[in-house]
C-alpha cells in the first residue's frame, strides 16, 4: 500500500477520495474509460492550435 505499514484511517481515506476508490465500481469503471479515451483531456483551445492559421481561416470563412 501507498501509506506503509504505519497507516492511519485518516490518510487512507485521504488517498481514497485523491483516486476515487470511494466511488461506486461503476462510477470508478466509467472514470477508467474516459481516460482511456484519447479527447478526455483535449480542449478546444488545444484543437485549434494544431491547426495551421490558413485552415482555420478558410473554416472560419465558409461558416
Amino acid at each position: 500500500m501507498m501509506l506503509g505499514q504505519n497507516e492511519n484511517q485518516e490518510e487512507l481515506q485521504l488517498i481514497q477520495q485523491k483516486y476515487g476508490f470511494d466511488q461506486p465500481i461503476f462510477i470508478q469503471y466509467l472514470n477508467y474509460l474516459n481516460d482511456l479515451s484519447p479527447i478526455s483531456d483535449t480542449h478546444n483551445s488545444t484543437i485549434l492550435m494544431a491547426y495551421p492559421p490558413k485552415i482555420k481561416l478558410y473554416k472560419s470563412n465558409s461558416m
